[in-house]
């Protein structure tokens, strides 16, 4: 296993591959998941549980843990009868879609890590969607129901995205002799997230389950506690910061999550031995060495397989996108009719209030702008005046008048 990690973190995926344990191949993706489950089955029970079986994403968990029932109920590992439950599977929102009301499905269910109280939200309750609604301000909240019946609105643009948890409920099949997965951290329980163990009784709805890490044994009622999952197989994602003696790896090289750091990620999990299953070696070494996954590692955990591809996300989204898109048409539509009628009512309401207002604040102004050229006038008129009294008159030449003549005798007639 030293030669084949070593090689990996090198780049040189050929000669990790060749160091591995064996490399299975098939053609279909499903010939491949039964292939592993195959060769897991064939260990013995005390080999079973020190070998893990990791996978890229949840929906070929999800096939690989229904393969693993069906092949230990043949073998009467697991019980006959089986116990249907539902179950909480996480939504795959990032933080970011968490923030916005359109993202959010009829019928999924939600859960605050914190509570909320001018919502009336409270810690740990389970509040299913109900629909999407406009509040008094026209933004778009969410009316949840809790168990209760109650109905309450939330903004989910108001707090921090990370203390909601949103779930799609589906169903499950549980019996006896069963593996199960914690999916999330329960503190009222102390079960860590990704904790594993085994059901040994099962009644009713109530298992009481033996945990791998510590070996303790507790019982919880799994209609109650719905955050868990079948444990045969896991994803890359989860199994981080894991090890185990062994390590079965399922590689389909049509799903983009097959890359260096994923690979590398698998087959670190192993202290002895790595076994995997691909379509064909060479090319799945190819694609190792083109693809890195450096920005794609943190979607494992949501299983969202086609999410670098435009056509995949698409096609993933497609009815939940068309339905958006047509909630936000017809509430444009309805947000255009109200503004056309409060501008429609403003203009009749009062025909004539705008303009007249207008009118008299020009009338004013007109009357102001006179009024302060006429001062302005007046005092220029004021000071030309005031200038002309105070100064002295002009004085002409000093020639003798016509009298001071004739009194010198200067003048004589003719």
């Amino acid at each position: 296993m030293k030669a084949a990690v070593a090689l990996a973190r090198a780049g040189d995926y050929a000669g990790s591959l060749d160091h591995l344990d064996n490399v299975f191949t098939a053609e279909r993706p499903e010939e491949l998941a039964g292939g592993l489950v195959r060769e897991w089955t064939r260990l013995k029970s005390e080999t079973r549980s020190t070998t893990n079986i990791l996978v890229l994403d949840n929906a070929t968990r999800l096939i690989v843990n229904s393969k693993v029932r069906e092949a230990l109920r043949t073998e009467g590992a697991i019980g006959a009868e089986d116990e249907r439950l539902s179950v909480l599977t996480p939504a795959g929102l990032s933080d970011a879609e968490k923030r916005y009301a359109r993202f959010y499905s009829r019928g999924q269910v939600l859960t605050f890590s914190r509570g909320i109280a001018r919502s009336g939200i409270s810690r740990d309750g389970e509040y299913r969607v109900v629909q999407m609604v406009c509040d008094d301000t026209e933004r778009q909240v969410l009316e949840l129901v809790d168990e209760n019946g109650r109905i309450v609105r939330w903004n989910p643009r108001l707090g921090k995205p990370t203390r909601v948890n949103v779930f799609n409920e589906e169903d499950r099949k549980m019996t006896q002799g069963d593996r199960i997965q914690w999916r999330l951290v329960s503190h009222d329980l102390d079960v860590k997230n990704a904790e594993r163990g085994t059901v040994e009784v099962l009644d009713g709805t109530r298992a009481t389950i033996r945990w791998d890490t510590d070996g303790r044994r507790q019982s919880i009622d799994l209609a109650v506690h719905k955050t868990w999952d079948h444990g045969y197989a896991e994803t890359i994602y989860a199994a981080q910061s894991k090890t185990y003696a062994r390590v079965y790896v399922l590689a389909p090289l049509g799903s983009p999550l097959v890359n260096g750091q994923n690979y590398y990620t698998a087959i670190t999990r192993a202290r002895f031995g790595v076994k995997l299953w691909t379509q064909d070696k060479d090319k799945l070494a190819d694609v190792l060495s083109r693809r890195s996954g450096e920005k794609t590692s943190a979607l494992e955990g949501l299983g969202r397989v086609a999410r670098d591809s435009v056509k995949g996300r698409a096609l993933r989204h497609s009815e939940r996108w068309d339905r958006l898109r047509e909630e936000q048409q017809a509430e444009r539509a309805q947000r255009r009719e109200r503004l056309a009628a409060q501008r429609y009512a403003g203009r009749h309401s009062q025909p004539h209030g705008l303009a007249a207002g207008l009118a008299d604040r020009g009338r004013s102004a007109a009357v102001f702008l006179d009024a302060w050229l006429q001062s302005l006038f007046a005092s220029h008129r004021s000071d030309r005046s005031n200038t002309a009294s105070e100064s002295p008159p002009a004085r002409g030449p000093e020639h003798p008048t016509h009298q001071d003549v004739h009194e010198m005798g200067g003048s004589h007639d003719r």
